[in-house]
């Protein structure tokens, strides 16, 4: 598939382009600067690798959870592209992006782990989390609460995986601490999101039906 994927979900915002197989990205750390990188990174890319929206068959972004304004700035970017082009979006949860990014890691690493649990810093003192297990790959139930209120069922290990979880770690219960096995600091970047729409593991949406998923309805930026 020929796609453009973008995100900026985080601070740091990212667009990914792959046609013909060949991939190129583009990335910029500042959330305030969101809205000045997208557009011509997008030009950029699509003029390096000589493509045209004509050519492609979808555009993928992150629609959340994530920072409110950075959700809304990927998703009316992405509709307007979508009604001007008359392309399909692709809605991807930036939490199963991480988790994704964390399956493709975990084939090279020897690490003896039963889950992943993903997390994003979702401010006032909260975050946004998932857990899944190996077996539930994909899929995972996503909420938001303080970080004592995370839950992890069972009792085997699992890895910690997203951005901005540091400074809420020892907010965690104690049997949740003692059965992480490694942490790995990642954001939900545009390339990992167009790989889960190459899997057919994201349905394509009509442009008036993509929304961002807030999870809770407080703005936090």
């Amino acid at each position: 598939m020929n796609l453009l994927a973008i995100d900026t979900s985080t601070e740091n915002a990212s667009v990914a382009l792959a046609v013909d197989g060949k991939l190129n990205c583009k990335e910029h750390l500042g959330a305030q600067s969101h809205t000045q990188f997208i557009l011509p990174a997008i030009d950029f890319l699509l003029t390096e690798m000589g493509v045209a929206f004509a050519e492609l068959d979808g555009i993928v972004f992150g629609q959340g959870p994530g920072s409110f304004t950075g959700l809304r700035v990927a998703c009316s970017l992405a509709k307007g592209l979508a009604y001007a082009h008359n392309l399909p979006l692709y809605p991807v949860s930036t939490l199963a992006a991480l988790r994704e990014a964390w399956y493709f890691e975990k084939s090279k690493l020897d690490v003896d782990v039963q889950g992943v649990l993903t997390i994003i810093d979702a401010r006032m003192n909260q975050v946004y989390w998932s857990y899944a297990t190996l077996a539930q790959h994909g899929s995972g139930v996503e909420a938001v609460s303080f970080a004592k209120d995370v839950v992890v069922p069972g009792n085997a290990p699992f890895s910690l995986v997203g951005v901005g979880f540091e400074k809420y770690e020892h907010e965690f219960s104690s049997d949740i601490s003692q059965r992480i096995v490694e942490r790995v600091v990642i954001y939900p970047e545009a390339a990992l999101m167009m790989r889960l729409v190459e899997q057919d593991r994201v349905a394509p949406v009509q442009a008036g039906d993509a929304m961002p998923v807030y999870i809770r309805d407080q703005v936090t930026s």
